[in-house]
């Protein structure tokens, strides 16, 4: 029986679950602005800040932060009411707090630690969970880490010396996180396990007033949404899936209990999390069946392990450190001219990726489906050193079918092909 993992909808464009804040950026415009906003993590203005003049929550005007508020909140729980026209709202109320931010993932810390070194103590975060983290605590899937540079992923004014890998993996990312709120004594600001699930504006007070999910309500001046849709579970409408009898689910909720030693299993997609997933598991499996819709232009990312000596002097010279994640920034903006009119970098990026692709995949015909149809930076170009490797194992099969249907027992293709054979 075919055991399905099923990742990134293959007919939702631009959907990634991918590591990095700046992933689900899918046009070559947005790209430059991925790789120029790096350097921008360490301030709160990722956010959208509801001063007392607003009436209303804007979560639309950064291309990271999701037009939709909290996984819980509905646009209609997002109300603005004249307190007295409301009869469980009292009018001027006075604000239990200056600032209220919901989520203690990297923004919403970012924004506390913002507010904190400028002398305001004012403020609370909620968090639905039961630690900080955000996607970084979610997504545990094989090979979870970061696309990015650890010294530029980074916040600011929290380097971290001691990264023990150009490019962090997730336990590492999540560790540095708990680190910082323990380090600026963050944690008697955070209520954890609080779902905010409705949220108001008063008016007569120009507050706004928050409920978690015990009815328990906060009044705040002004408001973040620091809620990011990395976590959140995306699930691609297939027909024919309810009645698949095997063992199925996504990446951004991975069943670590499940053993997917010997089985076959099949991915869906090869976005940013597939890419790290598909190599982590291929050496255990029985078979690996790869559908893919489209495929990426994918970098080489060139990951090593940073050496003691490096660390001990990121720990006694902190400047040196900074100079490289300097170094890192201008390089990646360097890059980024590439996709806005610069043809000689772009057609450079190409190059290294054709280049790695003819010298890592052995198989022709695999290597012609793994060549975009589009220039680099069109799509979200994804970073790693194994993906294309793993298509030389006799146990992976890259399968460029379209999906028509799921069985009972495995995926049919539009070309009536039926993975794995009845």
């Amino acid at each position: 029986m075919l055991k399905v993992v099923t990742l990134h909808p293959i007919n939702a464009t631009g959907f990634s679950l991918s590591t990095s804040p700046h992933r689900n950026i899918t046009t070559s415009k947005h790209h430059h602005i991925a790789t120029s906003q790096h350097r921008h993590i360490t301030t709160s203005q990722h956010h959208n800040i509801a001063t007392s003049q607003h009436r209303n929550i804007t979560t639309s005007k950064h291309p990271h932060i999701p037009t939709s508020p909290h996984p819980h909140i509905t646009t209609s729980h997002i109300t603005n009411i004249p307190t007295s026209q409301h009869r469980n709202i009292t009018t001027n109320m006075k604000p239990d707090f200056e600032v209220g931010i919901i989520g203690a993932g990297f923004g919403g810390l970012i924004a506390a630690l913002r507010l904190k070194h400028s002398g305001r103590q004012s403020f609370v975060i909620f968090e639905r969970a039961n630690e900080v983290g955000g996607t970084w605590r979610d997504n545990i899937y094989p090979g979870c880490g970061c696309d990015v540079h650890s010294h530029l992923y980074s916040i600011a004014s929290e380097p971290n010396p001691n990264w023990s890998q150009l490019f962090s993996a997730q336990p590492e990312i999540l560790a540095y996180l708990k680190n910082v709120v323990a380090n600026n004594q963050l944690n008697p600001f955070i209520r954890y396990n609080t779902d905010v699930v409705d949220i108001r504006f008063l008016e007569d007070s120009n507050t706004w007033q928050l409920t978690d999910q015990h009815g328990k309500t906060t009044v705040v001046k002004m408001l973040i949404l620091a809620t990011g849709p990395l976590n959140r579970p995306n699930m691609p409408v297939f027909k024919g899936l309810e009645n698949y009898k095997g063992k199925q689910f996504h990446s951004s909720a991975w069943d670590n209990s499940y053993d997917l030693s010997n089985k076959q299993v099949a991915i869906i997609g090869t976005g940013a999390s597939a890419i790290q997933i598909i190599p982590n598991i291929a050496p255990i499996v029985g078979q690996l069946n790869v559908f893919q819709r489209t495929p990426a232009w994918v970098m080489p990312r060139r990951n090593r392990t940073i050496g003691s000596f490096q660390k001990a002097l990121f720990n006694r010279i902190p400047i040196v450190q900074k100079t490289i994640r300097e170094i890192i920034y201008w390089i990646r903006e360097l890059f980024g001219l590439g996709f806005v009119g610069n043809h000689f970098i772009n057609k450079l990026m190409e190059k290294s990726v054709l280049k790695q692709l003819e010298k890592e995949v052995q198989n022709p015909n695999t290597r012609a489906k793994l060549i975009p149809n589009y220039q680099i930076g069109c799509k979200r170009i994804l970073v790693a050193d194994d993906f294309y490797p793993t298509f030389n194992r006799p146990n992976v099969d890259l399968i460029t079918d379209s999906i028509d249907h799921i069985t009972e027992n495995g995926i049919c293709t539009k070309t009536a092909r039926i993975i794995p054979p009845m």
